[in-house]
């Protein structure tokens, strides 16, 4: 997401794409995640 946006417009996105997708969604930051987890989750990632 840019800049700017706060809690709620992330809740929006993530209940948007669940709706559109019909499946649990994970909208994060990836350069918050430790290296092992980024790593295993970049290769389980499905680019919308």
């Amino acid at each position: 997401m840019e800049q700017g946006r706060n809690s709620l417009d992330r809740i929006g996105l993530i209940q948007d794409l669940e709706d559109y997708l019909g499946c649990k969604v994970d909208v994060d930051a990836i350069n918050i995640l430790r290296d092992y987890f980024r790593e295993r989750i970049m290769k389980e990632v499905i680019p919308l």
